[in-house]
């Protein structure tokens, strides 16, 4: 990992990992991966985001933690945090509440997703299909297409 943030939410029985990869590293655990592959679509799969937990579980299972500190689920961001983003200090200090605001959704889409799976996946489709028309200014109930 380059950079992990573990946050807390009030309802979660467990913390959750948001967590910038370390591409080389995370490559290397993924040989079956196609090497084309971007970090972007990497963070969004499903597999890898499974592997990461099951990952840091075994680190954090190996160092004797208890099983309401072992992760409840990661977010993984193919965004580098750095000074100019406001995600890290110059000294390279993590800014724990700054990554909470700027991974807010995604962290309610993984915590609820474990909750309400069908909900939340419909919500989510809504959202981001809503977002694309907006920012193409097409209505979401038209019939155009890319």
């Amino acid at each position: 990992m380059s950079n992990i943030c573990v946050h807390a939410i009030p309802d979660a029985t467990q913390p959750i990992a948001i967590i910038f990869p370390h591409e080389v590293h995370l490559r290397a655990s993924l040989p079956d991966e196609d090497p084309r592959t971007s970090l972007g679509d990497l963070c969004a799969n499903p597999k890898v985001k499974a592997l990461v937990l099951k990952e840091c579980n075994a680190a954090g299972k190996k160092s004797g933690f208890k099983s309401i500190e072992m992760l409840q689920t990661v977010v993984l961001t193919a965004d580098e945090w750095t000074p100019e983003n406001g995600l890290v200090t110059a000294a390279q200090k993590l800014q724990r509440r700054k990554v909470a605001q700027r991974y807010d959704t995604e962290i309610s889409v993984r915590f609820y997703l474990l909750l309400f799976p069908f909900i939340v996946a419909v919500w989510y489709h809504v959202v981001v299909v809503c977002t694309h028309a907006r920012t193409r200014n097409v209505h979401p109930g038209s019939t155009t297409i890319d």
